[in-house]
């Protein structure tokens, strides 16, 4: 996994996460983004917590990916059933 982060004045400009074919880490981001594009209803809810989140932890992007992780996580698992 590589991942890019470049900032122009303070503020993040590019963010790119590279993973290779296959791997364990890419196939979980093609369940999940498989997983929103087939249930509407799904990616509705993430688009809501998302707001919720980004609104309660602007600054802080890390608390703001661990709390999103629950919803991913729980998503990945109804997948592996």
């Amino acid at each position: 996994h590589y991942w890019l982060c470049r900032e122009t004045e303070g503020v993040r400009a590019v963010n790119l996460h590279l993973f290779h074919a296959d791997s364990r880490p890419w196939r979980e981001r093609i369940l999940f983004r498989d997983a929103l594009r087939a249930d509407p209803e799904l990616a509705a809810r993430y688009l809501t917590l998302k707001r919720e989140l980004v609104c309660q932890h602007a600054d802080e992007l890390s608390v703001y990916t661990t709390a999103k992780w629950a919803f991913v996580e729980a998503v990945l698992a109804e997948g592996e059933q």
